[in-house]
């Protein structure tokens, strides 16, 4: 689930942009969180994803608050929105990761947001083992897993490291929206696909196979991941 929050004075804005999001599907669910001014932003003690800044708010102004923000734990990637260009490089100094001009059009905010969005695509950590020794890693960092007997290779880099889990767990488990069956036997990573044909060229130079049963829904979730993510 990807949590937006707007932080913005006018009420009329936030409706605005409420439907906006609503309007657009961003690949998993999504909840939008508002506050009318910086001090209840501040006070909101769950994590947010994003968040849509005003710069100019009574009391305490975007620059301000940004900066107190993106000291946070986990702190939320920023979208400053503002009619007010002078005032660009104020925001940059608090790390702002994208800026959206007053009035506020449709596309260019949604192609904001889904940048943002494609910054979390994979980042859940995972456990794996190699030589007895434990590891974590992103799950974006995953290039392929098979099975093998009864446990799964999980490969990462060059390298292959092993899990308790099955292919069913992993499934489970990993983003769809980057992660899809292709094989009763394998998981794979579209980022790592050079090429798919009657069997999928990874860019490592590997070969894997397809299931022919499962050719057409691999091409149409490549597509929208190519579409969408890459």
């Amino acid at each position: 689930m990807i949590k937006i929050g707007i932080c913005d004075d006018e009420l009329a804005i936030h409706n605005q942009v409420k439907k906006y999001i609503l309007d657009k599907n961003f690949g998993e669910k999504t909840e939008i969180v508002s506050f009318l001014n910086g001090a209840d932003l501040l006070e909101y003690g769950d994590t947010i994803d994003i968040l849509l800044l005003d710069i100019v708010m009574p009391e305490m102004d975007g620059i301000d608050v940004g900066r107190l923000v993106s000291r946070q734990k986990n702190a939320p990637k920023i979208i400053m929105l503002t009619s007010m260009r002078e005032r660009f490089k104020e925001a940059f100094e608090i790390s702002a990761y994208r800026f959206v001009t007053k009035p506020i059009v449709q596309s260019e905010l949604i192609q904001a947001i889904l940048d943002a969005v494609k910054t979390f695509v994979g980042n859940s950590t995972v456990e794996v083992y190699r030589d007895s020794r434990k590891y974590g890693f992103q799950q974006k960092q995953i290039v392929y897993i098979s099975k093998v007997q009864s446990r799964t290779e999980v490969i990462i880099g060059e390298k292959a490291y092993q899990s308790t889990y099955s292919l069913e767990d992993w499934e489970a488990a990993l983003d769809e929206r980057i992660f899809f069956r292709v094989h009763k036997s394998y998981i794979v990573n579209f980022s790592y696909i050079d090429r798919i044909e009657d069997k999928i060229y990874l860019t490592s130079e590997e070969i894997l196979p397809v299931a022919k049963r499962r050719k057409n829904a691999l091409m149409q979730k490549y597509i929208q991941y190519d579409l969408e993510f890459r």
